[in-house]
């Protein structure tokens, strides 16, 4: 689906999203120096990450389970296997988006 907006670059740029409010039942940090996070989002299949983003990810979380995402979308290709993915760019809490 993303890949037909494709190739990116200067004079398309990758699109950006935002969604919400979208319902967070999970945060976890990965990498390692934990440094980058991720949501389990609430009936959305779909993994969130967040580069370099785990302590403000893990704060938001903390203070709500109710988050406006902006993101944009990749595919992910790990062990011959293929999947869509969020990548977060910035996050609000209801109220003020």
């Amino acid at each position: 689906m993303i890949e037909m907006l494709e190739p990116f670059g200067n004079g398309n740029e990758q699109p950006v999203f935002r969604s919400g409010p979208v319902k967070i039942e999970g945060f976890s940090f990965f990498g390692s120096d934990n440094i980058h996070g991720r949501f389990i989002l609430q009936d959305i299949n779909i993994r969130a990450l967040g580069w370099r983003m785990a302590d403000k990810m893990e704060k938001f979380f903390r203070e709500s389970s109710t988050l406006y995402l902006t993101y944009t979308l990749e595919v992910n290709f790990f062990r011959n296997e293929k999947s869509l993915q969020m990548i977060i760019q910035d996050l609000a809490l209801p109220g003020s988006h």
